[in-house]
């Protein structure tokens, strides 16, 4: 099977793990085209495919490389998405909404919408036939309207392929080029496009075309959840959907050590990415106020944290705490810094400290030792977003992005994973959630709310609470900090969970099932049009 797989997300290392165990299945080639650079992992990262050790082709020329600023995108890069007809994007609603997130956009900003041409990348980086090839595009780093201008048709005339796997939201205009080159150029070819919009949305023209004439000629799709295939089913796909989890290298989280952060107390309650809305931050922060509060040496600097917070969905920013000039008060933690490191990343570190996953000492039930068990808790929160600013609070610490290769040590440092998300409707509901999976992998017990896709990412393996629920999130927390058994329970489900559902090998024997599918609903297609022809 002959597959070319198409995908912005790819330039960044961990999403070209699902490329690298497609290639391990016997029988299976897989050709790889991204863009020159892409904003994933946190940053910007240029293509190099010199680092594949199956490519043995120079790196790309200096000239395609992304903007100069690589630590975080300015105000002015943002994500350009095709809004629902009639609607605008708000000042607090500039996440991604209909990002496919397939690095778990949890963790970082989204793609931007910087409108650089790509295109003077020199014709040394074009060999006939390679594993990873590098196309020279416009709009790079906008998901929504980025385009090749050199390599899309070469790559599909040049690799035939059996499979065009369009890792590519289906209303985009990258979709609709693909379209166009498998028509013209492999026919034959089955189509198989990715999508994580779990929310029926209307998009404004062109974009709405698009996605129609795109589902109706693909001969597959597949989605992280299972809201999504029937929402393609209504807009046009006549060919199969799976629903495939985005995954993880389960080794990378069992063996890093623990992150060392000796300023910040334990037990430790972790958030790790973005500050935005959607992601429920007030919910963690009530919740947390709440346990802090059930110390009598506590409730005084947590009663301004406690107060009521308004509800993201109305669009306004919510209070999450005190300014930044206010939080500077007695009992409030001040942002932290982690000595080596600049404010603007958590990286290079190395890393010291025992399991935060088997060294929680086990804690009584009663109310004297909880008391004091949630007294010196900490809230740990890592990331950025426009909500940075109104963090803080007693016990808070709030902590700069966390690089690609320090998040199993940051979630080893943990005692508990919470992604406490909400929906805001029309725009957003969680579409994964990668870093639950990436805590279990990393034996932290996890807790999630009842937002989009969160609970069947969690199955059993961890606690799900309603959303909008600090008293209920509280209470999770508490059964997890002071329950050993429970804790033991749900670390082991967790790898258990992780191990036999979102192992990259487990998402690329779906994946190849799928495209083994797809490819016979292209031969019916392709046999039915010549009988129509006839």
């Amino acid at each position: 099977m002959k597959i070319l797989t198409i995908a912005h997300n790819a330039v960044a290392e961990s999403n070209r793990q699902r490329i690298e165990a497609l290639r391990r299945i016997p029988g299976v080639e897989v050709t790889l085209l991204t863009p020159p650079w892409w904003y994933e992992e946190g940053r910007n990262i240029a293509a190099q495919p010199q680092a594949n050790p199956r490519s043995s082709h120079a790196a790309l020329p200096s000239d395609t490389s992304p903007p100069s600023d690589t630590s975080a995108p300015s105000a002015a890069w943002r994500w350009t998405d095709p809004l629902p007809a009639g609607d605008a994007l708000r000042a607090s609603d500039a996440w991604p909404p209909s990002d496919p997130v397939p690095d778990g956009d949890e963790r970082s900003p989204s793609t931007t919408s910087h409108t650089n041409d790509d295109s003077r990348a020199s014709d040394a980086a074009w060999p006939a036939r390679k594993p990873w090839r590098v196309g020279r595009t416009i709009f790079t780093g906008n998901g929504t309207r980025h385009l090749y201008l050199r390599g899309l048709f070469e790559a599909v005339r040049e690799c035939t392929p059996d499979v065009i796997d369009l890792f590519e939201e289906p209303f985009s205009l990258v979709a609709l080029q693909t379209l166009l080159a498998r028509n013209l150029l492999a026919p034959n070819a089955a189509l198989v496009v990715y999508s994580a919009v779990n929310v029926d949305r209307v998009w404004r023209w062109p974009y709405r075309a698009i996605e129609r004439m795109v589902l109706r000629a693909a001969d597959g799709a597949h989605a992280p959840n299972s809201d999504v295939p029937p929402i393609l089913r209504r807009r046009g796909l006549r060919g199969p959907a799976a629903v495939i989890p985005l995954g993880v290298d389960p080794s990378r989280f069992e063996v890093a050590t623990p992150l060392p952060l000796p300023d910040i107390p334990r037990p430790r309650i972790g958030f790790l990415g973005r500050f935005e809305p959607v992601k429920g931050l007030d919910v963690l922060l009530q919740a947390f106020a709440q346990l802090r509060s059930r110390s009598p040496a506590s409730t005084q600097s947590t009663a301004a944290a406690s107060a009521p917070v308004p509800a993201a969905a109305t669009g306004s920013s919510p209070a999450l705490a005190t300014s930044a000039s206010e939080s500077a008060a007695p009992g409030s933690s001040p942002e932290p810094t982690i000595p080596g490191q600049s404010a603007t990343a958590v990286a290079g570190m190395t890393s010291a400290g025992s399991s935060a996953a088997s060294s929680l000492p086990a804690v009584s039930a009663t109310a004297s030792h909880r008391d004091g068990l949630f007294s010196t808790a900490s809230l740990v929160l890592a990331g950025d977003g426009s909500l940075r600013g109104q963090l803080g609070g007693s016990g808070v610490h709030v902590l700069p992005p966390v690089s690609y290769e320090q998040v199993p040590a940051f979630l080893r440092a943990l005692d508990v994973l919470v992604l406490p998300s909400v929906t805001i409707m029309p725009m957003h509901r969680e579409q994964f959630g990668r870093v639950l999976v990436e805590a279990m992998a990393a034996g932290v017990p996890v807790i999630g709310s009842t937002s989009g896709a969160i609970p069947e990412v969690i199955g059993d393996a961890g606690l799900v609470v309603p959303e909008r629920d600090p008293t209920a999130l509280a209470e999770a927390i508490e059964r997890i900090l002071t329950d050993s058994a429970l804790r033991a329970r749900l670390i082991d489900l967790g790898r258990r969970r992780v191990a036999s559902h979102y192992a990259w090998s487990a998402v690329a024997e779906q994946s190849v099932a799928l495209f083994r599918s797809a490819m016979l609903h292209r031969r019916r297609a392709a046999a039915h049009l010549e009988e129509v022809r006839a």
